[in-house]
């Protein structure tokens, strides 16, 4: 399934790109074509550097190694700029469009970065450029109260009124509802037909099947396959992004006691709303048992953030309810969900730090651990809480030279740990993690597994979400995939299987339970 290369049809050429941070290696000699008048797909799973390749060909990040060709000229990018003079733009998947000003005015402003530019006529261009290509836009309406659906339509314009002949767009359906994707492929189309190329970057095998002319799919930042979409079938592209592998189970996760199958938390009919208006999650149904590890999987983006936050009490549902233990706490605040005993903990410590403290005030910025340490019922007993926290230093072998170091001088690692020791310390009952081990180290992830494991082996309710697939499969009593805002299927231990799990998510059909209907 290998195309030639060097096609003098190339509008686009990337030879040899490589790109690492640090240690990792996030394009591995990556190569790609994309031909004049094609929508080329670009498939991988989480982390399989996509986005890292996106960036480099819009100017965001210099490879490492490597070249990149646009119509047979060898150019470098030292920015998006450069890249838009060459005629590539890039439809982030968080767009950029200004909320508070206007269709036509975040039109006008995208153009308005030299001297003798019409307003009028900057405006009139992009309406007759949303017009040929089928593009409805209410020009005096505010952003803030567009779709995300028209959002997107606003920003394909904008990037073809600046002179787009390479659009590169990332995961562009992901908020988007069928109607909203189906309209967005019509449009996509006839942008296609003038002339312009599309590198379509989405983990929806389906919509990839259905739009694209050809796939290039990449895993571990290397390209796997390329070729025409007519050859590969669904099966080729789940086997392609997930490879051969056996992911051995954790010698320490044992199945939960039969006695401990008692509901912690309990979902039924929720919808929760996204930052961009969207519905992100919709009509969940779960139930999460003392003595578990529940699993969440899903690709990145598909309302399993929104889910957590929802449950922590960070995001309102829009309808549906949450119940902990016996007690509904669909609206209540998140002090109230703490004091049931659950306990959060998010990707990004930062949000759960306040980084300019000394690192021991860290675990007492919560009411609920605050109010321990206190002399009187005011006064914090700043000796007893460095104890505490010299404690939890070791307990959790955190690496700091001394309580009162900045915050924000530690590594992401160190951080993570802060927080999972100050979570902890408070013995929660529930625990929701959310991507915990992101930018962590090998050793430190382990630390982190064999923890939670120790921790549901406890009896307490583990909720636990992770970008990578194998950490999920390797702790996960049961897994939970969520596609598209809904759960398309939970898998028992016993059903648990790389494949089956990555064709659910990229699909949001569950192979398993086709089979058996069969």
């Amino acid at each position: 399934m290998q195309d030639q290369r060097g096609s003098p049809d190339a509008v686009l050429r990337v030879e040899g790109i490589i790109k690492r941070f640090g240690s990792v290696v996030a394009n591995d000699g990556v190569s790609l074509e994309l031909y004049r008048s094609e929508i080329h797909g670009l498939l991988g799973e989480n982390g399989s550097g996509k986005t890292t390749l996106c960036r480099i060909i819009y100017g965001q990040l210099r490879p490492d190694a490597g070249k990149i060709y646009v119509n047979g000229r060898e150019v470098r990018f030292r920015s998006p700029r450069d890249a838009i003079r060459f005629g590539i733009t890039m439809v982030h998947q968080e767009l950029s469009l200004i909320p508070t000003l206007s269709v036509s005015e975040n039109l006008v402003l995208a153009r308005m970065s030299g001297l003798g530019v019409s307003r009028d006529s900057v405006y009139r261009e992009a309406v007759e450029v949303a017009g040929r290509f089928g593009f409805e836009m209410p020009p005096d309406v505010p952003v803030y109260k567009l779709s995300y659906g028209e959002r997107q339509r606003v920003e394909i314009v904008k990037a073809l009124s600046l002179g787009a002949r390479v659009l590169i767009m990332d995961e562009p359906t992901t908020f988007l509802t069928r109607i909203e994707a189906e309209r967005l492929f019509d449009s996509l189309r006839r942008v296609v037909s003038s002339g312009v190329s599309a590198l379509f970057v989405s983990h929806r095998i389906d919509e990839v099947l259905s739009i694209t002319d050809r796939i290039t799919v990449l895993r571990a930042g290397r390209v796997v396959a390329r070729g025409y979409t007519m050859d590969f079938s669904r099966e080729d592209l789940v086997r392609l992004i997930v490879g051969e592998r056996e992911v051995p189970r954790s010698v320490s996760s044992v199945s939960p006691k039969p006695g401990a199958r008692r509901v912690a938390l309990s979902i039924r009919g929720l919808y929760v709303g996204g930052d961009l208006g969207q519905i992100s999650v919709r009509g969940v149904d779960l139930d999460l048992f003392y003595g578990e590890i529940l699993g969440i999987a899903g690709v990145e983006g598909n309302g399993q953030r929104e889910l957590f936050e929802a449950i922590a009490g960070l995001r309102k549902p829009l309808k549906g309810s949450i119940v902990i233990d016996d007690t509904n706490s669909t609206d209540l605040s998140p002090r109230e969900i703490r004091d049931l005993g659950v306990a959060y903990v998010p990707e990004d410590p930062n949000l759960a730090l306040v980084i300019e403290y000394p690192a021991f005030k860290n675990i007492v910025i919560l009411p609920t651990t605050s109010s321990r340490y206190t002399r009187g019922g005011f006064i914090l007993d700043l000796e007893r809480i460095k104890n505490v926290f010299k404690n939890l230093v070791r307990a959790y072998m955190i690496k700091i030279e001394k309580p009162e170091q900045r915050t924000s001088t530690l590594s992401g690692g160190t951080k993570q740990k802060i927080v999972l020791a100050r979570e902890l310390h408070i013995e929660p009952r529930i625990l929701l993690l959310y991507n915990p081990s992101k930018g962590l180290d090998i050793a430190t992830t382990a630390q982190l597994k064999q923890l939670v494991i120790s921790e549901r082996n406890k009896g307490k309710a583990i909720l636990y979400y992770s970008s990578d697939l194998d950490e999920l499969v390797e702790i996960s009593d049961r897994i939970a995939i969520i596609y598209g805002g809904r759960i398309a299927a939970v898998l028992d231990r016993s059903e648990i299987d790389v494949y089956r799990i990555a064709y659910t998510m990229t699909t949001g059909k569950d192979p398993g339970k086709q089979s058996q209907s069969t």
